[in-house]
C-alpha cells in the first residue's frame, strides 16, 4: 500500500484536520460557508451528520432561512437527523458549476505531480431526480429527499 489511509479521515466534514483545513492550509478556494442559518444570503448545501453515523449525511438545499429550517424539521420528523446533530451541520454556499474530479498523484521519489484522470459522480437518487422535468419535480418537492451519497464514479473528458 502506498500512500495514507489517515487522508481518508480528512474527506469527514466533522473532523479536526478536515478537507477544509486542507484546502486552508494551501491556499485552495472553497465555497464560503455560513455559522447560522440566520447567515444565509445565497443558495445553500446544508450538511448535518444522519442518525445512523457520522459517515453518512442528510443534505438540503436552500436559499432562505425559513426553507431551511422546513426542510431540518422534515428531516428530523422522517428520523433521518436528530436536532442535536445540527449542531454539527455544516452550511456552505452551493456553487453551480460542472461536477468532476480530477484525480492526482504525488510522487515523493520524483517530488512530481501527475494527473491520473478526471471521472464525475453519479448520486444515490440525485441523478434521477435532475432528469425528471422541472414540473414533476416541483410537484414531488415534499416527498422527495437528494441523497448526496455516492453511488459510483464515471469517466469523463474536460
Amino acid at each position: 500500500m502506498f500512500g495514507n489511509r489517515a487522508l481518508l479521515a480528512a474527506e469527514e466534514r466533522f473532523a479536526d484536520r478536515n478537507q477544509y483545513y486542507l484546502l486552508e492550509k494551501a491556499g485552495v478556494p472553497y465555497p464560503v460557508q455560513f455559522s447560522s442559518p440566520n447567515d444565509i444570503d445565497r443558495l445553500v448545501i446544508v450538511k448535518v451528520p444522519e442518525k445512523q453515523g457520522s459517515s453518512s449525511e442528510a443534505f438540503s438545499l436552500s436559499n432562505h432561512l425559513k426553507i431551511t429550517l422546513r426542510k431540518q424539521k422534515m428531516l428530523i420528523d422522517r428520523e433521518m437527523i436528530s436536532a442535536e446533530s445540527l449542531q454539527n451541520a455544516v452550511i456552505e454556499e452551493f456553487v453551480v458549476g460542472p461536477v468532476i474530479n480530477l484525480n492526482f498523484f504525488y510522487s515523493p521519489l520524483t517530488e512530481s505531480l501527475e494527473l491520473l484522470g478526471t471521472d464525475m459522480r453519479r448520486q444515490a437518487n440525485i441523478d434521477g431526480i435532475i432528469r425528471l422535468p422541472a414540473w414533476q419535480q416541483l410537484e414531488l418537492a415534499d416527498t422527495l429527499q437528494p441523497k448526496f451519497e455516492e453511488a459510483g464514479h464515471v469517466a469523463c473528458t474536460i
